[in-house]
């Protein structure tokens, strides 16, 4: 279980992606106010 399929690893990627650009708004966002 150790090898993670492309879906997985693609889906992983995505999800850290978009946590990265939620916490990059919101400190942008915490310094425009």
């Amino acid at each position: 279980m150790l090898e993670m399929t492309k879906q997985a690893k693609a889906q992983y990627i995505a999800t850290a992606f978009l946590i990265a650009v939620a916490v990059w708004l919101g400190t942008f966002v915490g310094a425009a106010l």
